[in-house]
């Protein structure tokens, strides 16, 4: 879909697009199934509609688009707009929960939006939509400091999108050379040991193997929860290179003073899943066990035209109150009975624990 697209809306009806058990049986029934991209309708992605297709994938090279850049910059001023308004202060370091579903989904925002953290542009080839390098914005245009911009990358984004992973680590070693500032520009100086920005788990490993460490409810299972979020990141990544690097980890993990994960998706909350609890609050019992506390913030992109930053706190009030005003959803725990409540008191136990 082209860029212009963006945001129509279809004359279609609705139920023309749902193909899924049209296609269960043809698959059944051994005939071909038409091939699709796989993306999300609520980014203005008509072209993965209609359902029910032999999906493929982004093209990691084509990451980020134009438009994803854009929104990048957006999402970046956004959290910038927030961490001013808490500190009155620059982020000194931020770490970004990036995870490879949902850069398919977006193209790429999320990491465009570190890149614009740290003052830095695509740079795609002409006449094609692939990049093929990058562009260190001057301070002058970019008129405040770069950010010291670490990531953590689940293992499905260190797998698909290595070439991200490279071209941000040779970002960071560029902006290393600079004759700038380094009160302007934290990288300056960074020998190449202390320079790894991209962090994740083993090769071959997924998750962050915490187990029932968080749901333990007491300050053993939040070290046990800090330890498994350490021992599952500290693989420093560069490409196809992955290589352990536990020090290098701790070390940014102490200078960090900002954390955002962000969410794509309206029809997912942070309490859907203990996955949000463990990476978001892994992280945060994983700072407090090193020492010193941390802004945890929820980056709400489900609206590319308006993204919201909210504290964590603020994001789980948003949809406790949201979830406990809506009858609908009241009436329909009550069906499970006893296990609806078995199923969603730990996930709110777990934030209580972990939350710093």
């Amino acid at each position: 879909m082209a860029e212009g697209d963006k945001g129509k809306q279809s004359s279609t009806p609705l139920y023309q697009f749902f193909n899924e058990r049209q296609s269960i049986i043809d698959a059944l029934s051994g005939k071909m199934i038409a091939p699709g991209p796989s993306g999300s309708p609520y980014r203005g992605r008509q072209d993965v509609l209609p359902s029910g297709r032999n999906l493929f994938s982004t093209d990691p090279l084509s990451v980020p688009t134009k438009a994803a850049y854009k929104q990048g910059i957006k999402l970046a001023e956004e959290f910038l707009r927030r961490s001013l308004q808490d500190t009155g202060e620059w982020p000194s370091g931020v770490i970004v929960d990036l995870w490879g579903s949902a850069t398919m989904r977006t193209a790429g925002e999320e990491f465009a939006m570190a890149l614009h953290l740290i003052g830095v542009k695509p740079n795609w080839s002409e006449g094609s939509d692939r990049v093929m390098g990058f562009e260190i914005l001057p301070l002058a245009i970019l008129d405040r400091p770069r950010i010291d911009t670490t990531l953590r990358v689940s293992g499905l984004f260190r797998d698909v999108f290595p070439t991200l992973s490279s071209l941000f680590q040779q970002a960071i070693d560029a902006l290393c050379k600079r004759d700038e500032r380094k009160d302007f520009n934290p990288y300056v100086g960074s020998k190449e040991e202390d320079s790894a920005r991209i962090f994740s788990s083993a090769p071959n490993s997924y998750g962050l193997g915490m187990g029932d460490a968080a749901e333990q409810f007491n300050a053993a299972g939040r070290n046990k929860a800090a330890n498994a979020w350490i021992n599952a990141s500290q693989f420093a990544v560069n490409g196809s290179k992955v290589i352990q690097n536990k020090q290098a980890l701790i070390s940014r993990i102490q200078k960090a003073d900002s954390f955002i994960h962000m969410q794509d998706l309206r029809e997912t909350d942070i309490l859907i899943s203990s996955d949000y609890a463990a990476h978001e609050g892994g992280f945060a019992a994983a700072k407090a066990e090193l020492g010193g506390k941390v802004n945890l913030y929820h980056l709400d992109n489900t609206n590319p035209e308006n993204p919201i930053t909210r504290s964590l706190s603020e994001e789980i009030a948003r949809v406790v109150y949201a979830r406990a005003s809506n009858p609908k959803w009241i009436d329909s725990m009550m069906r499970h009975r006893h296990r609806g409540v078995q199923r969603l008191l730990p996930r709110y136990y777990i934030w209580q624990l972990l939350q710093i």
